[in-house]
């Protein structure tokens, strides 16, 4: 049984800032960018030269923003109890999916679903203890990069983009009544960006909804 290659590295340089906006003071917003993989270096071997690598490394970039609601208390608290309610579940899973591959892709996307859930579990639980904080919920769009893949999940209206060829095009698909009425055809799509209820979701993690329905 030979050592497998490692997948096919893609360069990735991120960076991240959050605002308040134009209209609030307060900010109910997080992010969180990192890295995560998997490593071996020899340092001293008697096997002949290429039985095994000297150097091996598989890695992948996670980027996550979720944006809070529920007043300015709420809003804050659901989003960052979000991000760190994820990274503890991604620490306590023993195997990290590090390749693109159809079957890896298959297992990303149960994983994904399963972790939402545990999401809107926790944020949920902490608003039922807690009186002031009922009702607060948050979007949450996670993307993560393997070599040459990328998966995005999604919940809200935290809007994923790419950037090619000087042109933004939009990945996500908003969870907004105002998109509702769009994909109906009741309401035309450049009338969508001035609509009054255009900041109105119909997709939360907490709020009082009974689970996540989340995008891959």
């Amino acid at each position: 049984l030979r050592a497998r290659p490692p997948v096919t590295q893609a360069r990735v340089d991120a960076t991240g800032m959050t605002h308040p906006g134009r209209v609030r003071e307060d900010n109910q917003d997080h992010y969180l960018i990192a890295r995560l993989g998997r490593s071996l270096h020899t340092l001293s071997t008697s096997l002949p030269s290429g039985e095994v690598p000297r150097r091996f490394d598989e890695t992948g970039t996670v980027m996550m923003v979720a944006d809070g609601m529920g007043g300015a208390v709420g809003g804050e608290i659901a989003s960052r109890t979000a991000i760190q309610t994820l990274v503890n579940i991604l620490l306590d899973v023993p195997d990290w999916i590090l390749r693109g591959d159809d079957a890896s892709a298959e297992r990303l996307v149960r994983r994904a679903v399963r972790f939402y859930r545990a999401l809107n579990a926790e944020i949920s639980e902490r608003a039922r203890v807690r009186p002031d904080l009922s009702g607060m919920g948050t979007t949450m769009t996670v993307v993560y990069t393997i070599g040459q893949a990328l998966f995005i999940a999604h919940v809200g209206d935290s809007r994923a983009y790419i950037l090619r060829d000087g042109r933004l095009r939009q990945l996500t698909r908003d969870h907004t009544h105002v998109q509702r009425m769009v994909d109906d055809g009741t309401l035309a799509p450049e009338e969508a960006a001035t609509h009054r209820l255009r900041h109105v979701l119909t997709n939360v993690i907490g709020g009082g909804a009974e689970g996540a329905g989340v995008e891959i």
